[in-house]
């Protein structure tokens, strides 16, 4: 059975957390929205904690980061893309929401742009806009270290600050400074910058609300604080989690949207 090693190496570690914050993942049970987030956070923490894949499956939803349970799509949709990797979310963005405005994709690893440009060609002549920021999704402007994770390649690029000699030095942004449209939906799955990204975004979360789809599995201590930093923003944000892979703890996702925003489950 596949463990949740790649982002909690000490289980033993990772149980002692959870009975240190036993009354902070009650909370946030109670204010989940619908019922199946809060199995799905039962399920997920049962999974990360046994290595058994079966809470995994239990749990499992389909179409990740755009679950049309929780939200749907209007026209002139600002979407920003925090993690844009091969270009597949952006493009089923695109399916789901035809009549966006403009899609803002961050993605700093080089060999990965010639696809996302490829995509911003093909989509500019059918007259949508794409724009590719060539940078990574930060708290603040500059450079840091940039980890290519060579084992798991699939899963993209690791950003940290701080870090060993296998990496290499990229520029980085926050949203609030790349970003001058008013963003109406925001997607992050940026492999543990997550919360350094919102920070980076504060102003655009705080005025303008939009949807966020936020993975939060890199990091054990990732549900918590990045459910009290969005509440903090924005108090009246309601919160759903969603669990999008059936065989390991990765790909649990947070969607966070405002009352009016709710849809009729």
């Amino acid at each position: 059975m596949q463990l949740y090693t790649e982002f909690i190496p000490d289980i033993e570690e990772y149980r002692g957390y959870l009975l240190q914050h036993w009354n902070d993942f009650n909370q946030l049970s109670d204010d989940l929205v619908d019922e199946c987030s809060r199995a799905t956070l039962e399920s997920v923490l049962k999974g990360r904690i046994t290595g058994n894949i079966a809470y995994y499956r239990k749990c499992y939803s389909s179409e990740p980061y755009y679950p049309c349970d929780i939200f749907s799509f209007a026209s002139e949709e600002v979407m920003v893309e925090l993690g844009g990797y091969d270009g597949a979310t952006l493009l089923r963005f695109i399916e789901l929401c035809p009549s966006f405005r403009v899609a803002y994709c961050f993605e700093p690893d080089a060999d990965l742009l010639p696809r996302l440009y490829e995509i911003q060609k093909e989509q500019f002549q059918e007259g949508k806009n794409i724009i590719i920021v060539n940078k990574g999704a930060w708290d603040k402007t500059g450079k840091i270290k940039f980890a290519k994770d060579i084992i798991n390649r699939d899963r993209g690029s690791l950003m940290l600050d701080n870090i060993g000699n296998d990496c290499v030095e990229v520029e980085v942004t926050t949203v609030d400074e790349a970003v001058k449209d008013k963003i109406s939906f925001m997607k992050l799955d940026i492999e543990g910058a997550e919360i350094k990204a919102l920070h980076g975004a504060e102003k655009q979360i705080q005025n303008n609300k939009p949807k966020l789809a936020v993975c939060i599995y890199h990091k054990p201590e990732d549900i918590l604080e990045i459910w009290k930093y969005l509440k903090s923003l924005v108090p009246e944000y309601r919160f759903y989690l969603r669990h999008h892979n059936q065989n390991s703890g990765t790909d649990t996702i947070m969607y966070a949207i405002v009352e009016k925003e709710i849809m009729t489950l």
